[in-house]
């Protein structure tokens, strides 16, 4: 499912897509996933881990604001 308002997708693969822009290995992701430690909220469909792209621009929005 997309956005209408733009070509983002509404949800991004955990794996490759949202660990590069975090910056951390799939190894380490997956780790954070599986004990609750990812900082982003994780949707579980089926086998697949994604994440909400309006909870990950949120994220880098906080951090880019703390780095300031």
């Amino acid at each position: 499912m997309e956005h209408k308002c733009c070509d983002t997708p509404a949800t991004l693969p955990l794996w490759p897509d949202v660990a590069t822009v975090l910056g951390i290995g799939r190894s380490t992701a997956y780790e954070l996933v599986r004990t609750g430690e990812f900082p982003i909220r994780v949707l579980r469909l089926g086998k697949k881990l994604r994440v909400s792209t309006v909870d990950l621009d949120r994220y880098l929005s906080g951090h880019r604001d703390r780095a300031a």
